[in-house]
């Protein structure tokens, strides 16, 4: 049985925080008591249903409710939305399940995300994972507990155990042969500029599959000098496409070789 419950988390969570909860009743009334003044987060969560925060419009992550010593909140309203679900497969070209694949479902950043940027760098190309899922033996992903919006859907070969639980000896085999295909977006394409931009609406569950393709890679090597003009080692490097990022660090040789799809911009 799904039970629906309500947190004061504090503003600022530290493992030793104390996260306060209650659960609703039938009749949805809950109550919080014993709370030491402070500044809290304040939320209801669901299964099914999109995280609900206090005083929130839907598009930005709510108010902090600033608690004083003896203060009593009452008549606290929260409205919960259906989540949204994307599930697919995701095959191979010859048609064949691929599984322990990453499914990205990527958005645009919010207005409140953007202005909490402290870089110089523009945001207005730079999607936010909002959820993510492997697929399974059959190559079938499931997308949970998303907001209502527009995505984009991004299929990586990048599998990580859980909890460094590894099972099989497929992981291993395919971490030394290493990547043969490129990230991949909905439908079907290597570039976000080519991508679609899917509307998913509160409730809604959509089939997006995807199939993924062998392509060449390109590789790029070099020398990281320092400012005396000697070699400089483990220095971070990277090739940027929005939104894609492939790293390296510069080792003890001082060569750095990167692996990335052709198309992809500039070195920094």
């Amino acid at each position: 049985m799904a039970i629906q419950a309500e947190a004061l988390i504090p503003e600022h969570e530290r493992r030793e925080s104390q996260v306060y909860v209650a659960i609703s009743d039938s009749s949805g009334q809950f109550k919080i008591s014993d709370v030491p003044a402070g500044r809290y987060r304040f939320l209801a969560t669901h299964t099914g249903y999109v995280d609900q925060h206090y005083q929130s419009t839907g598009g930005d992550t709510g108010a902090i409710l600033a608690l004083q010593a003896g203060q009593e909140v009452k008549d606290v309203l929260f409205r919960m939305t259906l989540a949204a679900v994307f599930t697919g497969r995701v095959n191979d070209e010859d048609g064949d399940p691929m599984a322990l694949m990453q499914v990205v479902a990527l958005r645009r950043p919010t207005d409140e995300e953007t202005d909490d940027r402290d870089d110089s760098r523009s945001t207005a190309q730079e999607l936010v994972p909002a959820g993510f899922a492997q697929t399974d033996d059959r190559g079938q992903y499931r997308i949970f507990g998303l907001k209502a919006g527009e995505y984009y859907i991004r299929a990586v070969d990048d599998y990580e155990p859980m909890n460094h639980v590894i099972i099989g000896s497929e992981w291993e085999v395919r971490r030394a042969l290493g990547s043969q295909y490129a990230p991949v977006y909905y439908p079907g394409v290597t570039q976000i500029s080519q991508a679609k931009l899917l509307v998913i609406n509160p409730g809604e569950e959509d089939q997006v599959d995807l199939v993924l393709r062998r392509i060449k890679t390109v590789q790029i090597s070099g020398c990281v000098l320092g400012a005396d003009g000697k070699p400089a080692t483990d220095v971070y490097v990277y090739l940027e496409a929005q939104p894609e990022v492939y790293e390296g660090i510069a080792g003890p040789n001082e060569k750095l070789i990167l692996a990335a799809a052709p198309g992809a911009g500039g070195v920094q």
